[in-house]
């Protein structure tokens, strides 16, 4: 079994060509996880310094 943190940490963000994306194997759990938190996944898919 895995913790909280072990399974966002598994999330990963492909960038090609400046343009951030979910490989299609991404961890459909740890998505979820994401949601439950109160998150949208999408945050991970933007530049840290454009999030508020």
């Amino acid at each position: 079994m895995m913790t909280i943190l072990e399974v966002l940490a598994t999330i990963e963000v492909v960038v090609v060509q400046g343009q951030r994306y979910f490989p299609s194997n991404t961890n459909r759990q740890a998505l979820d996880m994401v949601r439950w938190a109160g998150f949208d996944p999408s945050i991970y898919l933007k530049p840290a310094d454009s999030i508020q």
